[in-house]
């Protein structure tokens, strides 16, 4: 189908079948693009472009689809306009059913992307592709800058040898003396709120665009992503860091799971704070973590986490663990909106 005979429809939240027929395009695009990178999961997405507010930031979506009844989607894409940092971009991802490329559908969803994105008072429009993809090809035709790359690391457990992650705990025993550790599943207990929030400004001084807001988090902020996470599906598993002597939160690291997704795991946030840095805190939490997955996720069998190539420190640990590199780097891609839209 061109672009001519195309035409965009609003995805509404509430029609299952068209959601999971976008589901299906992303499944196809992976398989060509990224076969061994784990899909979305199916709730997950659903929940993400349903959008509802207050838990999400606000956003949108927009599919084309072939002639004849029903929701046979060819192409989609999203569009979320971030509430709290970043208050210039709007945020997308674009998808095109592999047997419908090069026929102008990429280029009438980013027009109408801009356009939407220009509506909302937004100057830039952002997305992220994997070098060497079609969507690459693409950003690089509309003229896209390019940000940091993020590489994609995976750990196959099943190579693991039983024993590691206790061997790596005792390793650590005496650069982490005077620090415990505390686990829990799900939404943050009360007691924690306040030094999650800490942990995830914490984060701040990692590795980013230069574009890029930092974020700041507090309590509120905390029990929103703790809502959204248990709408996503799933288990959330979190581990921390505690000077014993002050019961002061050092340090974190947290790790999902999906029931839709079987074997894989995915790896969210570990930051240690700056004070406490120096006793290799971020190793030993991950070693515990995965500890903690042999005995709660037997089902377990590949851990997937993005770090920026920059972020030299966090590759080591993370390699030491035993992940190895896979796939291509991915990156932030910058249009400005006005670009993108006819001139008058």
């Amino acid at each position: 189908m061109s672009s001519q005979a195309a035409r965009l429809q609003r995805l509404d939240p509430a029609d299952a079948g068209a959601i999971k027929a976008l589901h299906d395009v992303h499944l196809a695009a992976l398989a060509a693009d990224d076969p061994d990178g784990p899909p979305w999961p199916a709730r997950a997405q659903a929940a993400h472009l349903s959008g509802a507010p207050p838990l999400f930031e606000p956003r949108e979506a927009w599919f084309v689809a072939a002639p004849g009844p029903g929701p046979d989607v060819i192409a989609w894409y999203s569009v979320r306009f971030p509430d709290k940092e970043n208050l210039s971009w709007a945020v997308m991802e674009m998808t095109v059913h592999p047997a419908s490329r090069r026929q102008g559908l990429g280029t009438m969803m980013l027009r109408h992307a801009a356009r939407r994105a220009a509506d909302a008072g937004r100057a830039g429009l952002t997305g992220i592709i994997r070098h060497g993809s079609a969507g690459d090809a693409f950003a690089t035709r509309a003229g896209a800058t390019k940000g940091i790359d993020e590489i994609r690391r995976v750990l196959d457990l099943r190579k693991v040898p039983a024993g590691t992650w206790r061997q790596f705990r005792e390793s650590l025993a005496t650069a982490a003396a005077g620090y415990r550790l505390d686990c829990w599943e799900g939404s943050t207990p009360d007691d924690y709120v306040t030094g999650i929030a800490e942990m995830f400004n914490t984060m701040n001084d990692a590795p980013r665009n230069a574009e890029e807001d930092p974020s700041f988090y507090d309590a509120a902020r905390v029990r929103r992503d703790d809502e959204q996470v248990a709408r996503l599906g799933g288990r959330r598993w979190v581990i921390a860091a505690f000077r014993a002597e002050t019961g002061e939160m050092a340090g974190y690291t947290e790790l999902r799971v999906s029931p839709d997704l079987p074997g894989w795991g995915f790896q969210g946030n570990t930051a240690v704070a700056r004070r406490h840095r120096g006793h290799r805190l971020g190793l030993l939490l991950k070693a515990e973590m995965l500890e903690l997955l042999a005995a709660h996720e037997p089902g377990l069998e590949r851990i997937a986490t993005w770090n920026a190539a920059a972020n030299q420190h966090m590759i080591a640990i993370n390699e030491q663990l035993g992940f190895e590199v896979s796939g291509s780097p991915s990156c932030f891609t910058d249009l400005p909106v006005a670009a993108l839209l006819p001139q008058s």
